[in-house]
């Protein structure tokens, strides 16, 4: 048995793949502040052959939206970023959980 038979071909899609991923984001700074923030969105994966019954649950468009503030203290920056600002559930494969929300804080410098 060729295990080639089962992969799809020319412009089909490949299982467990969004056929459709976009992002975008928009910064500015404005004395010793600055703010970012950035959207992404991937869409629902469409069911492919040997999901568990319940995976199907899992292919559901993804919206994230991530946020960063910073302020320039001296010769140093101090960053505070929220990854997944809204909490969204999602899943990157069947049954594979995305990130929930991120908070970090770093501080970097020029000396």
């Amino acid at each position: 048995m060729d295990a080639r038979a089962d992969l799809p071909i020319g412009s089909e899609p490949l299982p467990y793949r969004q056929r459709h991923i976009a992002s975008t984001g928009l910064s500015a700074t404005r004395g010793p502040l600055s703010a970012g923030c950035r959207f992404t969105y991937k869409s629902g994966i469409d069911p492919a052959p040997g999901l568990f019954p319940e995976g199907t649950r899992d292919l559901i468009p993804v919206y994230l939206v991530d946020l960063s503030l910073g302020c320039r203290v001296g010769k140093s920056t101090v960053t505070l970023k929220v990854l997944n600002l809204t909490q969204y559930n999602y899943a990157r494969v069947e049954r594979n959980l995305g990130a929930p929300r991120r908070l970090s804080i770093g501080i970097s410098g020029v000396y």
